[in-house]
């Protein structure tokens, strides 16, 4: 089975298509209530809380392992469950109700680490989804799933930052309102996953040509600093 045709399956099984948005996904499998009932959603607890509200319940399996490939083997969290499946109703529109299964602490903000795990969930799953066997999206890319959602919160709350004259070292302690967020992250794509992969590729592809190299005198690599130029809004 392809990936394509692996990513068709399990959206049969959820039954949904590339029209149904991400909040009539949480609210039909009721993700809301399995993440206020407990801190920590074990992979058994997940697979009882939505087996009997899928349409092909035989495909489960399929449907736990894309729901947790941003995770470990015996936990998942709100947030990555919430980004996996914003790539599997085919990152369409996000409603304003998203931001509360983000929010997982429900404080009304979205911290760095909540951004982040949504962040990882979604580029778990469009990498798993996106290239081939022989050539994975890790290779062509040039990073992980994990240092593109590192990267990409890290640039969301430096834009963020500069309301509060923050240094980058403490980025981690800042918080966006829901309206701020909103206003940030519908801004230039930054929940379309595979409109982000496809850029850093084309940059990637481009500086080959040139036979550039990675920047050694700073932390961020190119591929995400010549990106993020392009990507963050401009003032």
């Amino acid at each position: 089975m392809n990936k394509h045709t692996h990513l068709e399956r399990i959206r049969t099984a959820l039954g949904i298509d590339l029209g149904t948005s991400l909040a009539e996904v949480l609210k039909r499998y009721r993700i809301d209530s399995l993440c206020r009932s407990s801190e920590v959603i074990t992979l058994n607890k997940l697979e009882n809380h939505i087996r009997d509200k899928l349409y092909r319940p035989g495909d489960i399996d399929l449907v736990l392992a894309a729901l947790n490939v941003g995770d470990s083997d015996t936990a998942v969290s709100s947030q990555t469950i919430c980004g996996s499946l914003h790539f599997i109703c085919g990152e369409g529109r996000v409603d304003d109700d998203v931001f509360t299964f983000i929010d997982a602490n429900r404080d009304g903000h979205i911290s760095f680490e909540e951004l982040e795990s949504f962040f990882r969930g979604l580029f778990a799953t469009a990498f798993a989804f996106s290239g081939d066997e022989k050539d994975s999206m890790e290779r062509k890319l040039g990073c992980t799933s994990e240092s593109l959602a590192i990267e990409l919160t890290r640039d969301v709350f430096t834009y963020v930052s500069k309301h509060y004259e923050l240094d980058e070292d403490t980025l981690d302690t800042v918080t966006m309102s829901y309206d701020a967020a909103k206003r940030v992250l519908r801004n230039r794509g930054f929940f379309d996953a595979t409109l982000l992969m496809e850029a850093i590729l084309k940059q990637k592809q481009l500086r080959d040509e040139k036979n550039d190299v990675e920047d050694t005198t700073t932390k961020r690599t190119v591929w995400w600093t010549d990106l993020s130029t392009n990507l963050l809004p401009q003032e």
